[in-house]
């Protein structure tokens, strides 16, 4: 599965200069929300690292019990 947050803000905001163009488009709120939206889809783009160990960890607990 792909980075779906990551994908979205891509889609969003684009490159530095479109994101720049779009933010000088909008009103004062729309851009205090918009901003807000990139941080929420940067934060959530970032998530775990591929790999994690979240499987293995999950089968060791369980062979624990």
């Amino acid at each position: 599965m792909g980075n779906v947050p990551g994908q979205l803000r891509r889609a969003l905001f684009g490159n530095p200069e479109q994101r720049r163009t779009l933010l000088s488009a909008m009103s004062e709120g729309q851009r205090k929300n918009f901003v807000y939206l990139d941080d929420i889809l940067r934060r959530a783009s970032s998530g775990r690292a591929a790999g994690s160990p979240t499987a293995p960890f999950a089968q060791a607990i369980e062979k624990l019990r």
